[in-house]
């Protein structure tokens, strides 16, 4: 005969069979729908790293946005500067925005700003100094809005962080025991990825158990 824990144990397995049985996956719609804001005009990411990088987030933005939401039109603009003194404006304001938007003809304004920056290497003594490590990161910062070009009001905004290693340094018992460096731009690639996949999150459909 079966012992009382043993049933017990059994019928708890069995309830939870059915309960997830029964359960099911429903798709959500995104929590922004870009279809609803029109034509978007896109103006290339900004930072201080330099164009390519600019480059790199700005293609990076817009292939996922296009992978969350196909068919969803994007105009690339262009320069965020150039494009600011080709309305007559210096800094993007409700006024340079509506001069952007009458001028390319398109409803939303969607900016980025990148900040990304190499840390100090930290150092990390193990328990007796018998070991020592040490490691770089690249972190970074990305910040998103999407503009009315009617009105100049923000219509929708994000920022994330994250970072990625590009160094490190372990030293135990007086031997080198590991060492890593990544290629710079290999880690600016996985950071840009990185900072967009979280970004971007508003855009796509998601699953939630029912």
């Amino acid at each position: 005969m079966t012992p009382p824990s043993r049933r017990i144990v059994a019928l708890a397995a069995l309830l939870l069979l059915v309960a997830a049985c029964s359960s099911k996956r429903v798709l959500m719609p995104a929590p922004i729908d870009l279809h609803a804001f029109g034509t978007i005009g896109l103006l290339e990411f900004t930072s201080a790293a330099g164009p390519d990088i600019n480059a790199l987030a700005s293609r990076e933005f817009l292939a996922a946005v296009h992978s969350a939401q196909p068919g969803v039109p994007v105009l690339e603009i262009g320069n965020r500067q150039r494009s600011l003194t080709d309305v007559g404006h210096a800094t993007l304001d409700a006024d340079a925005i509506r001069a952007l938007g009458k001028r390319h003809q398109v409803d939303t304004l969607l900016v980025g700003e990148l900040d990304a920056r190499r840390v100090t290497p930290g150092v990390r003594l193990g328990t007796g100094f018998e070991s020592l490590s040490a490691g770089a990161d690249l972190q970074g910062a990305l910040t998103v809005r999407m503009y009315d070009t009617r009105t100049g009001a923000t219509l929708w905004s994000e920022a994330v962080t994250g970072s990625t290693p590009i160094a490190a340094v372990a030293v135990a018992n007086g031997d080198l025991s590991g060492l890593g460096v990544t290629d710079p731009l290999a880690a600016e690639s996985h950071l840009v990825q990185a900072l967009v996949s979280r970004a971007t999150q508003d855009f796509w459909p998601y699953w939630v158990r029912q």
